[in-house]
């Protein structure tokens, strides 16, 4: 993936995390659509378009070939003649004959040449046609725990990304309480994969000249643990081995 973005390693990966597989996005403006309970009746659920929702995650399938969608699936119930002739209802004869098929499939499957992606997906919650520029959202400052500095990142690229992360930090509403890791991708020598190396976590102040950034030397060793599982973590995510499918008899 490094190949692909950050700059041919050049760069740095944001890490993100979720706890119930949503993620939170917030935009200047009322155009996501969703539904929510009202605050004036917390008894009432309310439909409508806000500035904030929180988005399901959705793994993409791959595959070699692509999902077949029955378009008509969402009219059939809909079809009808007439209350007097109701035995003549096209829902009573249809489904049967027109599965839904893959129309969950839609949007999440890609080519099976990606399948090193990994990738996940959000659907942008809008039902009506929006310009480009008015589509782009900000992820909750809660999710983001950390970034990766690339094998090549220069050192003062990584100053530049501790100090963007630091007034990013002061400047958002944070409410978890992780602290926020810093982690450096290196290569092996026998392996394909990087090796994520904690670095240390970014500092609540700053000094003049000093970099707002507590290296491991620093931290308690709950601190270090903490950055060490979730090196792993991404680690295992990145080299997840593969189930092996027992032979089927059928």
């Amino acid at each position: 993936m490094w190949g692909h973005y950050a700059d041919a390693e050049k760069g740095y990966a944001v890490i993100y995390k979720t706890e119930d597989g949503k993620l939170l996005v917030h935009s200047p403006i009322k155009v996501l659509h969703g539904y929510r309970r009202s605050e004036s009746s917390p008894n009432i659920m309310e439909v409508g378009v806000y500035k904030e929702e929180s988005l399901m995650l959705h793994p993409v399938r791959y595959s070699n070939k692509l999902p077949k969608v029955n378009a008509f699936h969402g009219l059939i119930p809909h079809f009808h003649y007439s209350e007097e002739e109701y035995h003549y209802d096209v829902p009573d004869q249809l489904p049967g004959d027109a599965p839904l098929k893959q129309l969950d499939d839609v949007g999440l499957v890609k080519y099976s040449d990606w399948r090193y992606e990994r990738e996940i997906r959000a659907f942008f919650p809008a039902y009506t046609k929006l310009a480009p520029d008015i589509r782009a959202l900000a992820v909750d400052r809660n999710h983001i725990v950390g970034i990766i500095f690339g094998p090549k990142m220069s050192k003062i690229d990584k100053e530049r990304a501790i100090m963007s992360s630091y007034v990013l930090w002061q400047t958002a509403a944070v409410t978890s309480g992780s602290p926020f890791g810093f982690f450096q991708a290196a290569k092996g020598v026998d392996k394909f994969a990087f090796k994520i190396v904690p670095v240390g976590i970014l500092r609540q102040f700053y000094y003049e000249r000093m970099l707002p950034i507590d290296t491991l030397d620093k931290c308690d060793e709950a601190t270090v643990a903490l950055l060490a599982n979730l090196a792993r973590e991404i680690e295992y995510g990145e080299r997840r081995p593969r189930t092996k499918r027992s032979p089927s008899n059928g």
